[in-house]
């Protein structure tokens, strides 16, 4: 799975999961503070959630995030949250035995 798409993968289920979904209905112009009510604590915690999915996705990638990231990613859509991801994923460095 390429990193965009696997990206996209891991917010759609952060969104999706329980105990409170945000989605359905999938909406990427929705903002993520205003529309769905994150703050910067619960925000935190679903990028979390998102980076440890992408930990675990095949091939895997590494996303790592500081508090401005959370901050500037309030006023985000979920399509640009993807995008603004995007950027600071990698892919995992693969062992050679």
């Amino acid at each position: 799975m390429g990193k965009l798409l696997a990206i996209a993968a891991a917010v759609t289920a952060e969104l999706s999961a329980p105990p409170n979904p945000k989605w359905p209905p999938n909406n990427l112009n929705k903002v993520m503070g205003a529309d769905y009510h994150f703050n910067e604590n619960t925000l935190a915690l679903f990028l979390t959630g998102v980076s440890e999915r992408l930990k675990g996705a095949s091939p895997a990638y590494i996303f790592s995030f500081e508090r401005d990231f959370v901050k500037a990613n309030l006023a985000s859509s979920v399509g640009l949250l993807i995008g603004n991801i995007e950027r600071k994923t990698a892919a995992a460095a693969t062992l050679v035995a």
